[in-house]
């Protein structure tokens, strides 16, 4: 019989199969956690009749084909190199590590902290201008432009910033192949172009394991477009469509209602009669510098950006600061007789069509429904606003970035579901601000049959505001982004579900090497995937923190050794 109560160093000494009574002694030390094989023989009772022991399907070599051998095996093997080696042990190394981590991590942030004292008592911003904080071209800000100073005195400090750059491009690197000119720019055109030029210039396009482009037709239909024809030579080139690119197109299309188009058209119309006037933008900064309200830092109207949705939040900001000195000023040009408060003595005389024109902003921007639309737009927005900045970078990690996609839809779910509360307070804060400005209260015109603008039935303002305009576009927002943003539409996302955080909480590893095999020829050992899987994910069992992003896995495999098509 094996005994289960013995020292380490004593393991060499049992044997794996004794007399009558048989047992492994690798399986009896490291049983197998599967409550199925509580009675497995060799493991659980003795094997005792010889007669089986030997030849193909002999108990013997059909038990070391079982995967817990294989697991107990392994268990065995580690336990005798921490035995002899402790110094080698996991717990070991790991502490050791842990230790040389939290006095290294002591020390940079100890320098963080500085710098963000500095600022504080200086009274200075801690941000920079840009989203994309990875150039280096750009203005970081005053935080990172001291941080940046103080890691070229702090050894431990430059190496934990040039280790920061480096992370998220390991193994990423890009590079312009060719410039080609077109005769023609249908799908088919564009395809045998990009292939030719590959072909040219030495790439092999079987080769391709992705292709990106907008969302035209001739660029990402399956059948017509350059995304169907690559595919037909290239059938790993798999597409994907800008995230955030999606993401613009959803907000633009939640935004074509009535009411929202025509208030971001008068945005823009505001926009340009004081860009495209010195003189008008002179009286408005006049009026700023006049005012006892605005205590703001904004001298300008930001202009609607067409393509990029942040840019748009940020001018829906200023406005909203600038408003009330907007209208202001309007209505100092109509009618500069009632405020010479502001403009004295000087002179400032406008031409009929400016007025015209100056007299007609300052009425829409007085209308009720011109503000709630405002309003209503840059609160639902709001929501977006996170994710059209993260996604704009150009480190950002895939997985990540489709965590925040999900994150951002839940948040709009529960702005659907509080609508009621929220258009109360939004209803609230418009009503105010068309009061501070000189307008009513009230809702438009109704007539039985409209086709300009909703006209649900309802009994108060509010509730018409709400039925009509809020909801609409709340609803409308939702939809484009559960549609764009599919579970189904994710390129190659089975391969997130080896990150090592995911993997542990999968008990179907079969399963997904199923759908790993699709790169199947990208495999060296295809046969081997699911013994692989359960390896990499067995190494992650006890080793504390683990890898919760898809670029961090690089170093998972480096630290453990792996093979490293895992």
């Amino acid at each position: 019989m094996v005994r289960t109560g013995f020292l380490l160093h004593e393991l060499d000494k049992l044997p794996g199969y004794h007399g009558n009574d048989g047992y492994y002694k690798y399986c009896v030390l490291f049983q197998p956690k599967n409550t199925q094989l509580n009675n497995a023989v060799l493991v659980h009772r003795p094997f005792t009749n010889l007669q089986k022991a030997k030849g193909k399907e002999g108990v013997l070599d059909q038990h070391e084909k079982h995967v817990y051998h294989k697991y107990a095996v392994c268990d065995y093997k580690t336990a005798k190199e921490s035995s002899v080696n402790p110094e080698h042990h996991v717990d070991a190394m790991l502490s050791n590590e842990w230790k040389e981590l939290y006095k290294k991590n002591l020390e940079i942030l100890k320098s963080v902290i500085d710098a963000i004292v500095f600022c504080g008592k200086q009274n200075i911003t801690l941000r920079g201008r840009r989203d994309d904080r990875s150039s280096s071209n750009s203005n970081t800000g005053n935080f990172l432009s001291i941080l940046n100073l103080l890691a070229t005195h702090d050894p431990v400090l430059k190496c934990h910033h040039e280790s920061g750059k480096r992370e998220n491009q390991i193994n990423i690197s890009e590079s312009f192949i060719d410039f080609v000119n077109l005769d023609r720019t249908t799908g088919e055109a564009i395809a045998d172009a990009i292939l030719k030029s590959l072909t040219d210039n030495g790439y092999t396009y079987q080769n391709l394991r992705g292709q990106g482009y907008d969302g035209a037709s001739a660029m990402s239909s399956s059948r017509t477009g350059i995304n169907g024809r690559i595919m037909q030579v290239a059938p790993y080139a798999i597409y994907s469509h800008c995230q955030s690119h999606l993401l613009n197109l959803s907000i633009a299309s939640s935004c074509k209602l009535p009411a929202v188009q025509n208030m971001i058209g008068s945005l823009n119309g505001v926009f340009l009669f004081f860009s495209n006037s010195p003189k008008c933008q002179s009286l408005f900064e006049k009026v700023l510098d006049q005012s006892d309200d605005y205590k703001g830092n904004e001298k300008k109207l930001l202009s609607l950006c067409k393509t990029r949705w942040v840019e748009r939040h940020d001018c829906f900001n200023t406005f909203h600061e600038l408003y009330i000195p907007t209208v202001t000023t309007l209505e100092v040009i109509f009618s500069p007789h009632e405020f010479t408060d502001i403009i004295g003595n000087e002179d400032w005389s406008w031409d009929s069509d400016t007025r015209t024109k100056a007299r007609g902003l300052f009425s829409t921007m007085k209308s009720f429904e011109f503000v709630t639309a405002f309003y209503a737009t840059k609160q639902t927005l709001y929501a977006i606003r996170p994710i059209a900045v993260k996604l704009q970078r150009s480190d950002l990690d895939c997985y990540e970035a489709y965590n925040m996609v999900d994150s951002t839809i839940s948040e709009i779910k529960d702005l659907r579901d509080s609508l009621d509360t929220k258009f109360s307070q939004w209803f609230a804060e418009s009503s105010k601000l068309t009061e501070a400005v000189g307008g009513s209260v009230a809702r438009p015109h109704t007539a039985q049959r409209q086709i300009h603008r909703s006209n649900a039935p309802a009994q108060t303002t509010e509730e018409y505001f709400r039925i009509n305009l809020a909801a609409p576009l709340v609803d409308h927002l939702l939809s484009e982004m559960d549609t764009r943003f599919n579970h189904e539409s994710r390129t190659a996302a089975t391969l997130f579900e080896v990150i090592p955080k995911l993997i542990l909480e999968n008990h179907d590893l079969k399963n997904l090497a199923e759908k790993l095999l699709y790169w199947e020829n990208d495999l060296p050992s295809p046969l081997s995937l699911t013994d692989e899987l359960n390896h990499w994910k067995k190494s992650f069992f006890y080793s504390g923190p683990v890898a919760d992003k898809s670029y961090r896995m690089y170093k998972a495999v480096q630290s453990r050794h792996l093979p490293q098509h895992l």
